[in-house]
């Protein structure tokens, strides 16, 4: 029988078994090695832009993230099937939304990466401000406290001329 989750709203991990001591540690690791990879992305997207359209680009990066993750779900025997259809192609549809407007803006000379970098920032924040009509949860206080001191926080490093921008 599944244990139950620790914490209220809280899914067990897969199998049923709570997370082992030192998870967040890990997950924290996994979303900085994201971080990281996604400032990558950035550059060489920037880069192959001068030389290619935005949309090849796109379309490349799709391609290569497709065979990752199937590669990745075949060699740990995760199931490639769904369970909610409906979920998971308005997820795949807003997905590939969200990329596109991304490799637009990346290949766009005349917005500098820095505002593309901020403009990256806010997504956490239009999730939070669209989560009570979409999903029909509520974010915690908490959640809106993070967001009036971290943004601030990003948009100086990452250096934004929102101002003076495709002028």
């Amino acid at each position: 029988m599944p244990k139950a989750a620790a914490h209220p709203g809280e899914a067990p991990a897969a199998g049923g078994v709570l997370p082992a001591a030192g998870s967040e540690l890990k997950g924290f690791l996994w979303m900085m090695f994201a971080n990281v990879l996604f400032a990558v992305m950035t550059v060489f997207a920037r880069l192959a832009s001068a030389s290619a359209e935005w949309t090849t680009v796109g379309a490349a990066r799709a391609g290569v993230g497709a065979l990752v993750a199937v590669g990745v779900a075949l060699s740990r025997g995760a199931p490639l099937k769904t369970h909610r259809r409906g979920l998971s192609w308005a997820r795949s549809l807003l997905g590939t939304m969200s990329m596109v407007c991304t490799f637009y803006v990346l290949a766009n000379p005349a917005l500098p990466v820095g505002d593309a970098v901020t403009m990256f920032a806010l997504a956490p924040l239009f999730i939070a401000l669209l989560s009570p009509r979409v999903l029909g949860e509520s974010p915690e206080r908490s959640l809106w406290l993070v967001f009036l001191v971290s943004f601030p926080g990003v948009a100086p490093i990452a250096g934004p001329d929102l101002a003076h921008s495709g002028t």
